[in-house]
């Protein structure tokens, strides 16, 4: 079964794939910095990912987001960076998965999932495997 860092990388493989960079931003040092930085076109976002399994799609889920992870995403935001939660949600025994982007929820609030965001009609969710207007969409708000 795919880890998270998986994800990762193939979010990684396809912002470069685009004409990006992409890189895992992580350091042993520093706790709670997002795990990905982004840049296309000029535009910089800072990633957290996500990795949700279900096993079918009426779920309600409360993401883990560590309070110093929620206090670095909100000072990055207030500095005007671009900031995102990026959800990959695999659905168990079976090969699809979707990207789910959402805003990082400010320090002490909880940041949900429900199957009712895999709702085709937002613009903020796409197939894994067909997601590069969704991250061009991310790098271009």
């Amino acid at each position: 079964m795919a880890d998270e860092l998986h994800y990762q990388r193939q979010l990684n493989k396809r912002v470069v794939a685009m004409g990006g960079y992409a890189r895992k931003w992580s350091t042993r040092f520093t706790v709670g910095v997002p795990d990905l930085i982004w840049v296309l076109d000029g535009r910089t976002a800072f990633v957290e990912v996500k990795l949700e399994h279900v096993t079918s799609l009426k779920f309600d889920r409360k993401l883990e987001i560590t309070p110093k992870q929620a206090l670095e995403l909100a000072a990055l935001r207030r500095a005007g960076a671009n900031v995102a939660v990026a959800i990959v949600v695999k659905r168990e025994n079976s090969r699809d998965a979707f990207l789910v982007i959402k805003q990082p929820p400010e320090p002490r609030e909880v940041l949900r999932i429900t199957g009712a965001d895999l709702d085709n009609a937002s613009p903020w969710v796409a197939p894994l495997n067909d997601c590069d207007a969704l991250l061009r969409r991310l790098l271009t708000r």
